[in-house]
């Protein structure tokens, strides 16, 4: 494929503030308790504030899913599902060059 290069590493927290939106790609489920993917699946989230949950740490990132949605599903809410852990949380960075700044758990 002609559009596939690597992506830049590295984090920077002015790639990640005011809720950016973001790209996840992973093969997990599309539906609660599904299969999982055969075909890698992307799709758009934005970054933000976590939850008072256990165990989230500062260097932890939170995404919401809300009032973004992937070309798969329309109307309903993105992000991360079971199947998606070790994939890339991807950012605009400059030169519309993807940044990996975070990986999904």
């Amino acid at each position: 494929c002609s559009d596939v290069s690597p992506v830049q590493l590295g984090y920077s927290a002015a790639y990640t503030s005011g809720n950016p939106e973001v790209t996840i790609l992973g093969w997990g489920q599309n539906i609660f308790q599904g299969e999982t993917e055969k075909v890698l699946q992307e799709a758009q989230t934005t970054i933000s504030s976590c939850s008072p949950w256990r165990g989230i740490t500062k260097n932890m990132m939170c995404t919401s899913g809300q009032a973004v949605t992937s070309n798969e599903l329309p109307g309903l809410p993105t992000g991360p599902c079971g199947g998606d852990s070790g994939g890339p949380l991807l950012v605009q960075g400059p030169f519309r060059k993807l940044v990996q700044v975070g990986v999904i758990s």
